[in-house]
């Protein structure tokens, strides 16, 4: 699989979900309203209805009541009529269309029996609403665990999506730059493992592999030579020259020399002559090459030898 297809399973899988959730707490959410709407428009409305009549009821007493409450009366019955929602409501409602009107023109036994119907009205829808109260708190919580779910899954999820990405991408990309950085610091042994690193990046590891092989290969190969041919070409020109001189480092080792610097120091005086090479005063003529810590230095002629 290509890193590219890593990447857009993983991040598009947590989209995905986070897409579910939002949804999911939408619709779940959404069914609160309905249940909350139903409360009102069944229950609350014949309540009102129900405590209006009670009202009229206790202020006109065994009087009849005026011309204008007895029509509000009568059009409240009507709506309790109209508002009918549960099974055992509709005998207590004829019971209240019966004795209503004669209770509101003062008979006592009609007052007394339209306000036991109306309380068991009342309690009639306060049961109700406490039923569906219970219905819409159970569809909260189940909401509420419904969403915790979808968001226990996504968390979930990012982890394996992340230590995929972590595995299949990030290491991989982790051992190719370690690779190369050991290359840079000389370590011609390291190499990177593709095993689990992407189709494209494990092509890209292999390459590297390969060109850490042929410069290795080629550094074996051809730097000895090119040493022992820089060596030489040295010896060479330091030949050619008509004194005695010689290359040394600092602490007076000579690096290299010329035949005749060679036999200049087997002399009696060798010894005292390769403690000079470092003593500008001590009759050696020392050149300083470039900025390093290396002197050309050339020696004194030797006595010649004497003839028997």
């Amino acid at each position: 699989m290509g890193y590219r297809s890593i990447v857009t399973i993983g991040l598009g899988s947590l989209i995905a979900l986070l897409l579910v959730v939002s949804f999911g707490s939408i619709a779940l959410l959404t069914r609160m309203s309905p249940a909350i709407e139903r409360i009102l428009d069944e229950n609350v409305s014949s309540l009102d209805a129900s405590e209006e009549m009670l009202s009229t009821l206790a202020k006109q007493g065994d009087t009849a009541a005026p011309a204008g409450e007895q029509r509000q009366f009568l059009d409240a019955t009507k709506r309790i009529r109209a508002n009918i929602t549960e099974p055992e409501e509709s005998p207590i409602v004829e019971r209240i269309e019966t004795r209503g009107p004669r209770a509101i023109t003062g008979d006592h036994m009609s007052r007394v029996r339209t306000i036991q119907a109306l309380i068991e009205l009342g309690d009639i829808n306060r049961s109700a609403m406490m039923r569906a109260d219970q219905r819409a708190k159970r569809i909260g919580v189940a909401g509420a665990w419904a969403v915790a779910f979808l968001a226990a899954f996504g968390i979930a999820l990012s982890w394996v999506v992340l230590a995929r990405i972590r595995r299949h991408l990030l290491l991989p990309l982790g051992e190719l730059v370690e690779t190369l950085d050991a290359s840079a610091r000389g370590d011609t042994f390291r190499r990177c493992n593709a095993e689990n690193a992407p189709r494209e990046l494990a092509h890209a590891m292999k390459v590297a592999n390969a060109l850490l092989d042929e410069a290795a290969a080629h550094a074996a190969r051809v730097k000895p030579d090119d040493e022992g041919h820089d060596r030489a070409i040295l010896l060479h020109l330091l030949d050619e020259l008509p004194k005695p001189v010689a290359a040394v480092d600092a602490h007076g080792k000579v690096i290299a020399a010329n035949q005749r610097a060679l036999a200049r120091l087997e002399e009696a005086d060798g010894p005292a002559l390769r403690r000079a090479l470092t003593d500008d005063d001590a009759g050696v003529e020392r050149t300083r090459i470039r900025d390093a810590d290396l002197w050309f230095c050339e020696l004194p002629e030797g006595a010649p030898a004497s003839r028997h």
